[in-house]
């Protein structure tokens, strides 16, 4: 996972923002369940269990800016409800052999 935190460091930084514990502990989430597809609230309830004090507020901030800087993938479902995927930038890190 390392690899996973340095290249998402890095385009952080890039960006001119900083990898927090929320922020990785968010990408992590993401990260651990590649393939799902979660709402902002299944994110949170995941989150606290690692950072009990993490707000749901945050967890909306931190989504919306790691969607904008395409680290994760913010998809529109037929179902009305806005869920979130890590983004294809590191599904193809990861399948990578």
């Amino acid at each position: 996972m390392i690899k996973f935190v340095d290249l998402y460091e890095k385009t952080l930084k890039e960006n001119g923002y900083k990898l927090t514990n929320q922020r990785r502990v968010v990408l992590e989430t993401l990260y651990n369940r590649v393939g799902e597809h979660l709402t902002a609230e299944e994110v949170h309830q995941l989150v606290k269990m690692v950072n009990p004090e993490i707000g749901l507020a945050t967890v909306y901030r931190t989504l919306q800016l790691l969607s904008e800087l395409g680290l994760i993938d913010k998809l529109n479902l037929d179902d009305g409800v806005v869920r979130y995927e890590i983004g294809e930038m590191e599904t193809k890190h990861r399948h990578h052999h």
